[in-house]
């Protein structure tokens, strides 16, 4: 323990020698990481003022070094380090509140409940403590639910002028936010308000039991089993392809489960629901091959990304073999594109190039039917390459919610980066994806032809609301 002033702070080295959950952190340590991230942010990011500027920027800096120059909580430290980094506006740099486990005692209780917001009141989106999904919640320990709402909404990152995301994605992270709002040991009890005046009382977690918890609900945002699915409905005429991830873990299975599913879609002339909901992203040759098979000209994207080479983007020289083997280096240096990725990846440190794509993937199988595109705030990144596509050519009609990036871009390649006193982690994005070469920039975020929200009692429904909608009615028309 350290006095600083007259407020003790631990050393957090020390801090399971404490409850770090209402101790203070000494400020030395906590302006170190602060220091630290805002240099590796400068050293990779290809122009972190991009959307803020640079005076916005640094007075964000300097107001977060104001308010951690005296000692503060673990919770208060970690706020004050998301606002700085939010300032960007980037939806690749963020805060990962998944890593604050590291810094828990084994026992300390935690709890699970991921809460949506839905016109102002708030429910849980997932079965959890005795409580079903769709339950409208007030309080937590007798704190009202809004303003432990408020605290999460700001570990969460938004692309551009997109506020609209943080009600949706906030549930994301609520549970790794209420755990330091309301702290308990393992099986301790507390107190959930569930209409108004009915007291629900549950026990903490342990951390085992959270983690599995947590597990089952990201399992029914994003599954992890297949990375790619697909479903073909001859008698409605309807082909289903959900892309979980542009990123797949397979790629080989990948490329030939996507043209199984355009080769059905073809043969019985249907029309297509591709599902991007919490796509975070990926590869953007899997965007431009997808996209190949619904039109015979194809599309480059992005058009140009400005890459920033440093310690963080750089692949270790040791993995340079792994990635680029001699036996394939020929191949790869045929393609004009790919060879400009290439010599990006060994330029210099601290080298900033813009690299300009020239080819499209074009496909000999082309679909001509209807498209219906879903989306939502957890469509980012490559996804954001795919939806702008389709408003772009008019190729199809998107439904659901705001996706996380705009018309002219979004940000990529983010790359993990842990703090050096805490070892809290963060994603630092290191390149800029352009749709355009205008380098004119518009911060909406790309919004649906035809907008889907979630209601309360879509959260009870074992069944997807929306896709049994276009199986029952047909697919949507912008008319």
């Amino acid at each position: 323990m350290s006095i600083h002033g007259q407020t003790p702070c631990v050393i957090f080295e020390n801090r399971f020698s404490a409850d770090w959950r209402t101790t203070k952190l000494c400020p030395e340590e906590m302006l170190r990481d602060l220091d630290s991230l805002k240099v590796t942010i400068e050293k990779s990011n290809p122009n972190p003022y991009l959307y803020c500027g640079k005076l916005e920027f640094d007075r964000a800096y300097q107001q977060a070094r104001n308010i951690l120059s005296t000692p503060r909580s673990y919770l208060e430290f970690t706020q004050t380090m998301s606002e700085f980094t939010n300032v960007m506006a980037d939806s690749h740099t963020q805060i990962l509140p998944r890593t604050f486990g590291s810094a828990m005692r084994k026992d300390y209780g935690r709890i699970f409940l991921p809460i949506t917001k839905i016109e102002n009141q708030y429910y849980l989106a997932f079965d959890s403590h005795g409580l079903k999904a769709g339950t409208e919640i007030f309080k937590i320990n007798n704190i009202a639910v809004d303003s432990i709402f408020n605290i999460a909404a700001d570990y969460v990152s938004i692309e551009g002028a997109a506020f609209s995301l943080k009600d949706e994605l906030t549930a994301h992270v609520f549970s790794s936010i209420v755990s330091l709002i309301v702290p308990l040991d393992i099986n301790e009890k507390f107190s959930i308000t569930v209409d108004e005046n009915t007291l629900v009382t549950s026990e903490a977690l342990d951390s085992k039991t959270y983690q599995k918890k947590r597990d089952a609900y990201f399992e029914t945002i994003l599954p992890e089993k297949e990375d790619i699915e697909y479903d073909i409905y001859p008698e409605d005429r309807i082909g289903v392809l959900k892309i979980h991830t542009f990123a797949p873990y397979n790629v080989k299975k990948a490329y030939r489960r996507i043209h199984r599913f355009f080769v059905w879609c073809h043969e019985y002339d249907l029309d297509m629901v591709i599902d991007l909901r919490n796509n975070g992203g990926g590869s953007a040759d899997l965007v431009q091959l997808v996209y190949s098979y619904l039109d015979a000209n194809g599309y480059c994207t992005p058009n140009n990304v400005v890459w920033k080479s440093s310690e963080l983007s750089q692949i270790p020289k040791g993995l340079r073999e792994i990635f680029f083997p001699k036996r394939f280096e020929k191949k790869v240096l045929i393609d004009e594109d790919r060879r400009s990725y290439y010599h990006a990846l060994r330029s210099p440190i601290n080298t900033v190039d813009t690299i300009y794509m020239q080819h499209a993937k074009k496909s000999k199988l082309v679909c001509n039917g209807n498209v219906n595109v879903l989306i939502n705030a957890g469509t980012a990144s490559a996804s954001v390459d795919f939806a702008h596509i389709i408003k772009e050519r008019k190729r199809g009609v998107l439904i659901g919610t705001p996706c996380n990036g705009g018309m002219t871009g979004t940000w990529g390649n983010a790359k993990m980066y842990y703090l050096p006193i805490t070892g809290i982690g963060y994603s630092i994005s290191t390149i800029r994806y352009n749709y355009n070469r205008e380098f004119q920039y518009d911060l909406n975020p790309i919004q649906p032809d035809i907008e889907f929200k979630i209601k309360p009692d879509h959260l009870e429904s074992d069944y997807d609301i929306l896709l049994e909608d276009l199986l029952e009615n047909g697919l949507k028309e912008v008319r």
